[in-house]
């Protein structure tokens, strides 16, 4: 697992990866991270907990499994027409399912980057508003949940009426279902979330590295993915001093924190970044720094990574 990190992080410093990949990272599950300066980081380019998320989504598809089975089982039994109408009726019940967990994970992402702008905000009724609009629930929100829970019933409904079970089988069976519905209200949308980003960064990187090959035989293409410094949020004039290098910079994977010192005797920094800023690398940045230097530099990270190419 590490190894895969370490080649991720690396490969993610040397081309900056589509829209669509970072939109799909935003919407993955974060661990908010607090310092001891007050400081609080919900998260933004970081995925957590996947493994959990994956467990309970294994165990929905084998309830899942368990329900198709007993449904076409109960259909058979009926005979052939029968058997045809559960087969129909049980794919019925899993895509209400996915497309329920889908729906309700929608805003995901974009919950996500209201939180962080509530973070970076220096104007406390904007950072309410940002709140606000994170914590409000959608439409989509509400028919993915109205789904999930419809599937559920319809479930119970068909092994009621094709199968011949005892009440204490159909208690267990309820049982599961809440089970089912539990875990693809709260872990579904994220397990698939991240299965997708690492599939849309996989292709990525292959893309990358066939552009690349192009490029090395001679071939006069504009690559797509190639990382190119990027200029991100530049400070206000201050009379912190962070501790830097002899060079006055911070470097961290290629991504650094550049001073500049003006005549009134005040640093300015700004920060220029090598492809994506990972949650990580912005900790990273924090080492060796008092509090309100953490502060200062959590702030400028966060800063650029929610504003720099969205």
């Amino acid at each position: 697992m590490a190894n895969k990190i370490n080649i991720e992080a690396n490969f993610t410093n040397e081309f900056y990866p589509s829209s669509n990949y970072r939109e799909k990272f935003r919407s993955t599950r974060k661990m908010a991270r607090e310092f001891s300066v007050g400081f609080k980081m919900p998260g933004y380019y970081q995925t957590s907990g996947f493994s959990k998320d994956k467990n309970w989504f294994i165990l929905a598809v084998c309830i899942e499994l368990l329900a198709f089975y007993l449904t076409v089982n109960g259909g058979i039994s009926r005979g052939t027409e029968w058997a045809y109408l559960a087969i129909l009726t049980a794919l019925f019940f899993i895509v209400l399912d996915i497309a329920g967990a889908a729906l309700l994970h929608s805003k995901a992402g974009e919950k996500i980057h209201y939180i962080n702008m509530a973070v970076i905000t220096k104007d406390p009724i904007g950072a309410q508003g940002y709140l606000k609009k994170a914590n409000s629930i959608s439409g989509r929100q509400i028919a993915g949940v109205l789904l999930i829970l419809i599937s559920a019933f319809l479930k119970y409904f068909a092994l009621f009426l094709l199968g011949s079970f005892r009440l204490v089988i159909l208690g267990i069976i309820v049982i599961l279902y809440l089970i089912v519905f539990y875990i693809h209200c709260c872990h579904t949308g994220y397990f698939l979330a991240e299965n997708s980003r690492l599939r849309i960064l996989e292709k990525e990187m292959d893309e990358f590295r066939d552009e690349s090959m192009r490029i090395s035989n001679g071939e006069n293409i504009k690559s797509i993915f190639k990382a190119t410094p990027i200029l991100g949020a530049v400070s206000e004039p201050t009379e912190l001093k962070l501790n830097t290098n002899s060079n006055g910079i911070i470097s961290i994977h290629g991504h650094e924190i550049i001073e500049e010192k003006n005549t009134a005797g005040l640093y300015t920094y700004k920060i220029k970044t090598q492809g994506l800023l990972t949650d990580d690398q912005i900790v990273a940045f924090t080492q060796n720094q008092n509090e309100n230097q953490i502060k200062f530099i959590l702030n400028l990270c966060l800063t650029h990574q929610i504003t720099a190419l969205k």
